[in-house]
This record gives C-alpha cells, sequence and structure tokens, in this order.
C-alpha cells in the first residue's frame, strides 16, 4: 500500500477507507453498502481526509513532534481533531486559537476572545470563516441583545470585530468586516418586576411548568446570571451551612459564596423542596436557548410586558441597594469592581431617598 495514499476497499460488501499516516495505520468503516452512489460520498470524503492529514502533518512538523512520540490514540484524537477544523474549511474556531497564539493573549483577555467566538458558535456554528456574512452578525447580534444585558453584547460583538480585523490582514476573510463595532450607550433605566407582576408571574409558571418555575424562583431568590444558575450542582449547595458555591460567568476560575438565608431564608426553603424531587447532581434540566423564550410566552399569557432574565437579576440588585451597603452589595452581585456596582445601581440609592424625602415631607404637612 502506498504510504502517502487513502485507499478505498470493499470489506463484506461494505465501504472502508484504509491509510497510514505517521507509521500507523488506519482504517475507517464508513457504514455505506458499496454502490456507485455511495462510492461517490466516500471518494469525497477520501478527499477531504487527504487536505487535513496534509495539514495536521505541516502543524507537527511546526510543533516539533515525531513520529515516535505519538501513539495511536493520540494520533486518533489529533486526526479526529484536525477533520473537525478542516474539512469544510478553516472554521472559527481554528482562527481564535491561531489568533490568540500569535497575538500572545493571555488571561481575561483571551478568555474573552474565546467566550465571544464560543457565544457566536453556540447561535450560528462552528463556519467556515471565508463563509461568515452579515445574515450571520444580524441573527447574532439579535440573539445576544435579546438574551443578554447591552453590556456583554457590546464586548462579545466587538471582541470579535478585532478578530476579524486579524483575519482580514491573513487573508482568511475577504471584503469587509461584517462585525460592526456596538457603541456605548447612555445608561439606561433599570428594569425591575414588581411585587404585584411576580404574584400573577410565579403562580402561573408553577401550573405551566414547574422545572420553569423553580429555576425563574432561583434567579428571583439569587440575582444569579442565567449561566451560573443553570451549572450549579447539587454538590454546591450547603444546607449546613447556609450557603452556596458558585463559580461567576465572568470568571470561570474564581469561586464565591452566596448567602441561602436572605429574607427568612426562601432561597434555602425554595433549593430543598427541589432537593426532595432532584433526580441527578443538575439542579435544573433546561435548554439555554429556549429558556427566555418559555418565561415570555408565560408573560404574554398574562398580558404583562416581556421582561428579560437579566431583569430578574436587576430587580434582585436593586432590592438589596437600599438595604445593604455598597461593598456588600458587591459581593451579593458579584461584580469584579465596585465601579460596576455603582454605576448600575447608585442611582437606585438616590432615588430611594428622594422618595424617603418626600414621604417624610408630605407628613409633616
Amino acid at each position: 500500500m502506498n504510504k502517502k495514499t487513502i485507499h478505498i476497499r470493499v470489506v463484506k460488501q461494505s465501504l472502508v477507507l484504509d491509510y497510514f499516516f505517521r507509521g500507523k495505520r488506519f482504517r475507517e468503516h464508513q457504514k455505506l453498502k458499496n454502490t456507485s452512489e455511495n462510492l461517490s460520498i466516500v471518494q469525497e470524503r477520501a478527499d477531504n481526509l487527504k487536505k487535513a492529514l496534509e495539514t495536521l502533518d505541516a502543524r507537527m512538523k511546526e510543533a516539533g513532534l515525531v513520529k515516535q512520540s505519538l501513539n495511536l490514540s493520540i494520533l486518533k484524537q489529533a486526526i479526529t481533531d484536525e477533520r473537525i477544523k478542516t474539512v469544510f474549511g478553516y472554521k472559527l474556531s481554528r482562527g481564535v486559537e491561531d489568533f490568540l497564539i500569535e497575538n500572545f493573549k493571555k488571561g481575561s483577555n483571551e478568555r474573552h476572545y474565546r467566550d465571544s467566538v464560543n457565544m457566536f458558535i453556540k447561535v450560528c456554528g462552528d463556519l467556515d470563516v471565508r463563509n461568515i456574512s452579515v445574515v450571520d452578525y444580524q441573527k447574532f447580534k439579535e440573539w445576544v441583545l435579546k438574551e443578554r444585558s447591552y453590556g456583554t453584547a457590546l464586548t462579545r460583538i466587538n471582541y470579535l470585530h478585532i478578530l476579524f480585523d486579524w483575519l482580514i490582514r491573513k487573508n482568511k476573510y475577504s471584503g469587509d468586516n461584517v462585525f460592526v463595532k456596538l457603541k456605548e450607550r447612555k445608561k439606561q433605566r433599570i428594569v425591575t418586576i414588581s411585587d404585584e407582576h411576580w404574584q400573577l408571574i410565579l403562580p402561573e409558571l408553577k401550573k405551566q411548568n414547574l422545572e420553569l418555575y423553580n429555576y425563574i424562583y432561583f434567579l428571583k431568590c439569587s440575582g444569579f446570571r442565567k449561566e451560573e444558575a443553570l451549572k450549579q450542582k447539587w454538590g454546591d449547595v450547603h444546607f449546613d451551612k447556609d450557603v452556596l458555591i458558585v463559580t461567576t460567568f465572568k470568571d470561570n476560575s474564581n469561586e464565591d459564596i452566596f448567602p441561602m438565608n436572605l429574607l427568612d431564608s426562601e432561597l434555602k426553603k425554595h433549593l430543598f423542596e427541589m432537593h426532595k424531587n432532584k433526580v441527578d447532581e443538575n439542579l435544573f434540566h433546561l435548554n439555554d436557548m429556549d429558556i427566555l423564550k418559555r418565561f415570555q410566552k408565560v408573560l404574554t399569557s398574562l398580558k404583562l410586558q416581556k421582561y428579560t432574565l437579566h431583569d430578574i437579576r436587576r430587580t434582585f440588585g436593586s432590592y438589596w441597594a437600599v438595604r445593604v451597603s455598597q461593598i456588600q452589595l458587591m459581593k451579593l452581585m458579584r461584580h469584579k469592581s465596585i465601579e460596576t456596582t455603582l454605576k448600575y445601581y447608585i442611582c437606585i440609592d438616590i432615588t430611594s431617598i428622594a422618595g424617603q424625602s418626600a414621604v417624610v415631607n408630605s407628613q409633616s404637612q
């Protein structure tokens, strides 16, 4: 067998790919019968595999990897990874890796680029960089503005803009940068959910979908970010110490504790009820992409405005902004700096003081 050629063979009337790579022989059963139509399909697979192997071999040589240092299982995984990235062209997941290596991005900077790309892939798929269009950008932009805060949308899109500037310079993408940067906008009025609306929302949720009710009620009691709540495990819940362990969404290496005994321990009571019916280590079993749509469907049935999941977090933060110190609020919200807390919640304090002053004045008259 020519060690540089991929052979299509027939084994028990089924098509098989036979090939050598770096001194090791591989055989891949295609699970297709030997017909002329299937032969064309397998031939295309063989051509794509050849391109992937050539690219992988070049990358291994650049990295100084020699044949003797690679066992069969490592080679199989390397080939699988390379095919995922190269069979359909130069994928975005490959592009961000090359960008990070060339530009020596580390720490939080590296995390922002990876998170931005992963979020785009989650919405649009791991596309060939050359084929990413304005339509894909608009789809992602609409999703992120709907599902995340404006600040998160601005960060993710602007990091993707920088990445695509580099891809254009490297001739990996032709044309103008489709990721149009968002602009900082003036501070918007914080939207919160009133107690009256909660009294309508929670019973309806509980009636329609208990799993969604448990999740929304958890957000209401904790102010957690959407992703933080979805990642919670029962191993993070410590009933004996009245705390939750939470890995903050904005820094996956940072673990914080969160008190469960706020407001007469309503969060602890809720989790205790949930624990009675637990099925595995996950607190919640919901589709990340579907939660908001289902929540807002309930709001529509109640003829209420379409609150976002982040509005639940803002409601929690606004409630505690006038009841604890700013440092305590920063810890409750798991902000990385006091500036973020002041930026979004200091106005709540001032408004409350003004409202209280008005009440005092009216009573004294």
